[in-house]
């Protein structure tokens, strides 16, 4: 079988999983947090902005996907508005950490509600060719931003 949308979808949060755990096993002020906080803050940005246009715009226009789709675009906004807050603390402070670990465990929360939640929904809402064009699309989108 085919992979479809979801699988790659999956398989970017495993990677934000594994970046989110080692970002926080990191010591303060460390090349290495700097360096994993800037390939987490770059995945989690491309896949959000992805997963927006991709998954969560059709979606927008169904009345049972509507409502899951905005709660998971807002959610996307107040991640990004995290990952801002934490680009702007200084590394090597107690601070930093503190707010990573909140930024980590809204986006655990966020990817669980997805995978449990909502992409059962977006199966049964979307029909097949949909999601076949989504599967094709979404590496895509994602390549195009991750470039941006």
């Amino acid at each position: 079988m085919d992979e479809t949308v979801f699988d790659e979808l999956k398989s970017d949060h495993t990677t934000q999983r594994t970046l989110m755990r080692l970002m926080l096993k990191t010591k303060e002020g460390t090349k290495g947090r700097k360096e994993l906080f800037q390939r987490f803050r770059s995945a989690l940005e491309a896949h959000a902005s992805a997963e927006d246009r991709v998954l969560y715009s059709p979606l927008l226009a169904d009345a049972v996907g509507r409502r899951h789709a905005a709660h998971s675009i807002g959610e996307h906004e107040e991640m990004r508005d995290m990952l801002e807050s934490l680009a702007q603390t200084d590394i090597a402070s107690p601070e930093w950490i503190k707010r990573a670990e909140v930024l980590v465990e809204a986006n655990k929360h966020h990817i669980k509600e997805e995978e449990e939640d909502i992409f059962p929904i977006a199966r049964e809402v979307l029909s097949r060719a949909e999601v076949k064009e989504m599967s094709k699309e979404y590496p895509e989108v994602h390549l195009e931003e991750k470039a941006s």
